[in-house]
């Protein structure tokens, strides 16, 4: 808008100084000489003009972008996941036409991340029963294979089925089929369980899980927090290094849970976001006013968790 208003403004401007200009010019070329009062008069005029012409172009600019303005503010604040028709106001055709063809394309990205998710749902669920059946019939043939072979037959079936079902849950959360039971529950202690399930598998690589907390009357479904701080402390196990520290505060607005971790400065296969931290988003998100935030530094990698306070359901 500031744009558009200062190429207006210049232009009148530009305009009002040439005509100014060619004016003075022609009244000497003629031998004209004004008086001193006639030149004050004329260069209040000249000023009085640019300033209206300011205005006009300012005004002007607003008016055009303003719908412009409108639709930027709808798009950002778009989720595909329910998706809505943006519109300005406008009544100018080609702002019309550009309407139709954002919602167009808007319908058609929504229609297909619905498919998509869908068919990952259907994957998800129909390698169920075969991971099932092959993993009792490594089972039962664990006798006729070597150990070492029948173990890590074992450990690969249960990353499949674990990956599979992370995919069946996220699945359900984002298509709105999971619904939280809220009741008010501390996470201070759902916090404080997890951590003391991960200390055993962290001393095996030699490593410590420490929890610095406070106690945090949250708003949430206890088997989905649960859940959603299992994930959290199994991402930082299996991507981190060193000592897992997690510290729970409240804050003015409501708690805020901060689990880091170091991890190797650069390494390619440093946590992002993806299935296990999605499932944990797709779980915290199903609490009202709750969000994750993961950020890497240097060699830190930090997940927050924050939660806002809510009433009694």
């Amino acid at each position: 808008m500031k744009s558009a208003a200062a190429r207006l403004f210049l232009a009148f401007a530009l305009a009002d100084a040439l005509v100014t200009a060619v004016f003075l010019l022609l009244s000497r070329a003629a031998g004209l000489t004004w008086p001193p009062r006639a030149r004050l008069l004329l260069a209040g005029d000249a000023g009085a003009t640019v300033l209206i012409f300011a205005a006009v172009a300012t005004a002007a600019a607003r008016r055009f972008t303003r719908p412009i303005a409108a639709l930027n503010a709808q798009l950002d604040a778009l989720d595909l996941a329910a998706p809505r028709r943006v519109g300005s106001g406008a009544s100018d055709p080609a702002l019309v036409e550009l309407e139709g063809r954002v919602n167009g394309l808007l319908e058609r990205a929504a229609l297909g991340l619905k498919q998509v998710r869908e068919y990952a749902a259907h994957v998800a669920h129909e390698l169920r029963t075969p991971l099932t059946v092959l993993r009792l019939k490594i089972e039962q043939a664990a006798g006729a294979m070597p150990a070492q072979l029948s173990e890590e037959l074992q450990a690969e079936l249960l990353r499949l089925s674990r990956i599979t079902e992370q995919s069946l849950l996220l699945a359900r959360a984002e298509q709105g089929a999971l619904k939280p039971d809220l009741a008010l529950v501390d996470l201070k202690r759902l916090l404080e369980d997890a951590a003391e399930d991960f200390r055993l598998l962290a001393q095996e690589q030699g490593r410590a899980v420490e929890v610095d907390a406070a106690s945090a009357p949250v708003l949430g479904d206890a088997k989905l927090l649960r859940q959603a701080l299992y994930g959290l402390l199994a991402n930082s196990l299996r991507h981190g290094r060193g000592a897992i520290r997690a510290r729970l505060r409240e804050r003015p607005s409501g708690f805020s849970l901060l689990i880091v971790n170091a991890v190797e400065p650069g390494s390619a296969d440093a946590p992002g976001l993806g299935l296990g931290l999605r499932v944990v988003d797709a779980l915290v998100g199903l609490h009202d006013g709750a969000r994750l935030r993961c950020s890497r530094r240097g060699g830190l990698y930090a997940a927050r968790l924050v939660f806002r306070v809510s009433p009694r359901p």
